[in-house]
This record gives structure tokens, sequence and C-alpha cells, in this order.
């Protein structure tokens, strides 16, 4: 496989993740992790939110299980 072909297949690949949602709660959710640790300055859940938003009207959480099980724990 030349070096061409094979940064063509990634970029293929990157492209479908960054036009999948479910992988964004995940980048999001990982995200807060970080930035409650103090590894990410705030604002970057943010950040990948808007940026996704952007591309596919994306809102947080995109999943139904995951918006479900935050539900149950905003109701506490």
């Amino acid at each position: 496989m030349t070096t061409k072909s094979a940064l063509s297949r990634l970029r293929a690949q990157l492209a479908r993740q960054h036009n999948d949602d479910s992988w964004t709660d995940v980048a999001v959710i990982s995200a807060l992790m970080d930035e409650i640790a103090g590894d990410r300055p705030d604002g970057t859940a943010v950040a990948i939110e808007a940026r996704q938003y952007r591309r596919t009207r994306y809102t947080f959480p995109h999943s139904p299980e995951l918006r479900n099980a935050l539900d149950m724990t905003s109701d506490d």
C-alpha cells in the first residue's frame, strides 16, 4: 500500500467518524471528564459540541440511551 492510498483510507475513516454523532457523545463525555480532572481547559467539551453541530446539527446527547440515563439522574 502506498503512502498516498494509506492517507486516503485514513481520511475516509476520519470523515465517517466526524459525521457519526454517536462518536461525538463519547468525545464530549471524555472532554468533560478531562475538564473536571484539570487535564483540559474549560470549554473543550462545548467546543467539540459546537464543531459537530456545524457539521451535522448535533446536540448532546445524541444517543437515546444516554439521553435517558442523563434524564434519570437529573430527577434526583
